[in-house]
C-alpha cells in the first residue's frame, strides 16, 4: 500500500483529486472539540478545528487552511441538513463538496466532476449553480447513503448511528465504522478526495 506523504497537500490542486489510499482513522479530542485524520500507520495528514458555531477548518501537519466547512440546521436537530465545503475560505465561494440530509438514513453527497488537465480547481459556486449544471456532461458526481445494515471493510465494528455507507451507483465509495467512543475507521475510494472524505467523516460523526 502507497501511503500519503503528510505534506500530500502541499499542491492545492490535490484538494479535489481522487484518493491514491483506501483506508484511515479519524481521533475525536473531546476536550478541544478537534480531530484527527490519520492514515493506516498513525501519521496526522488532516486536522479539522472549531472556529464557529457551524464553521469549522481543516488544516494540514504545517498548519495552512485547507478548507472550510459550513453547516446549516436546527441546533436542536443534530442531522443538519447542508453542509459546504470550501476551497480554502467561505470568502473565495468555491465549494468543493456539498451534503444534503434528506432524512433519518438517507443524504446525498456532491462533489464537482474531476478536473484532468490543468491545474484549477473545480467548484460550485451555488448550491444553484450545482443543480443548473446537471443537464452537462461534465455535472456533478452523486453518492448516496442509505440504512446502514453491516460492515463491508472493517471487523473491529460496534453499533452505533455514526455508521455509515456511500454508494456511487451500487458501489461502496465511502464508509465510516466505530471502533470505539472517539476512535472511527474510514474507507474511502475514487473520485472522492482526502479532504472530501474527511468532511464526510466529520458529518457522520456530528460535528
Amino acid at each position: 500500500m502507497t501511503m500519503l506523504d503528510p505534506d500530500y497537500f502541499k499542491q492545492t490542486v490535490k484538494l479535489n483529486q481522487p484518493t491514491i489510499d483506501n483506508l484511515f482513522t479519524v481521533f475525536r479530542n473531546k476536550k478541544d472539540n478537534s480531530y484527527s485524520f490519520c492514515d493506516p500507520l498513525g501519521n496526522e495528514i488532516l486536522f479539522a478545528k472549531r472556529k464557529s458555531s457551524n464553521i469549522y477548518i481543516i488544516i494540514d501537519t504545517k498548519y495552512n487552511q485547507l478548507a472550510e466547512i459550513e453547516k446549516f440546521g436546527i441546533r436542536c436537530n443534530k442531522f443538519h441538513r447542508l453542509y459546504k465545503l470550501y476551497f480554502k475560505k467561505k470568502d473565495f465561494n468555491q465549494m468543493i463538496a456539498i451534503h444534503q440530509n434528506n432524512g433519518m438514513n438517507s443524504n446525498t453527497f456532491n462533489i464537482p466532476p474531476i478536473v484532468e488537465h490543468g491545474s484549477g480547481i473545480n467548484s460550485f459556486k451555488s448550491v444553484e449553480n450545482m443543480y443548473d449544471n446537471d443537464h452537462k456532461i461534465n455535472s456533478r458526481i452523486i453518492f448516496n447513503s442509505n440504512k446502514y445494515v453491516r460492515p463491508a471493510h472493517f471487523i473491529n465494528c460496534v453499533k452505533s448511528i455514526k455508521n455509515c455507507q456511500y454508494y456511487q451507483d451500487r458501489t461502496i465509495k465511502f464508509e465510516m465504522s466505530k471502533e470505539s467512543a472517539n476512535k472511527f475507521n474510514v474507507y474511502l475510494d475514487s473520485p472522492l478526495s482526502v479532504v472530501q472524505g474527511f468532511l464526510l467523516a466529520l458529518i457522520n460523526i456530528r460535528i
